[in-house]
């Protein structure tokens, strides 16, 4: 007779909810040290929805102090989306509601590639750059409408592509 797939006891059996081996890398790692008045607070990993309050989180609890000035390292940060921008933005405000002061004191290039082109780089105290050092291409959100010749200043028609049909196609739902 086989062995019982769903045995009533567990008796002398190993139960743990960890899988044996090695443990996965964490998604996001958040560290900070205190240097005097300043805190450097060091991301690394990626800042999704799933961990983006927890930056905001660690910025919040550091804001208790006086006039915190509040340095964040990015320059490991390997995905930066939405919730990302989010919660920088947001630490930004609890900072500077305090009467201190957030900036990115290092940042991957991707991380200043999506505040580049979201318009938040503009908002943020940024100091040291990429840590390549190499100079990061100014970001071009939309190229300019071309200009008739000799026009009043409005932008010439647009024409659909050479040789290609744009057809309109309904459907009526009963």
């Amino acid at each position: 007779m086989p062995a019982d797939p769903f045995p009533s006891s567990t008796e002398g059996q190993h139960l743990s909810r960890t899988p044996p081996g090695p443990l996965p890398e964490p998604i996001m790692s958040l560290s900070y040290s205190c240097d005097g008045s300043a805190t450097v607070v060091t991301v690394s990993g990626e800042i999704d929805m799933s961990n983006a309050h927890l930056l905001v989180e660690l910025v919040e609890s550091l804001c208790r102090a006086t006039a915190p000035t509040v340095t964040l390292d990015l320059s490991a940060v390997t995905y930066f989306g939405a919730h990302g921008i989010s919660a920088l933005l947001h630490a930004h405000e609890l900072v500077t509601a305090v009467g201190g002061r957030l900036a990115v004191g290092r940042a991957s290039s991707f991380v200043l590639y999506v505040l580049g082109v979201t318009g938040v780089r503009s908002h943020l105290e940024l100091g040291v750059t990429a840590p390549s050092a190499a100079p990061i291409a100014p970001v071009v959100t939309r190229a300019p409408l071309p200009r008739p010749a000799g026009g009043r200043g409005r932008p010439a028609a647009r024409v659909p592509f050479a040789g290609v049909k744009f057809t309109e196609h309904r459907t009526t739902l009963r």
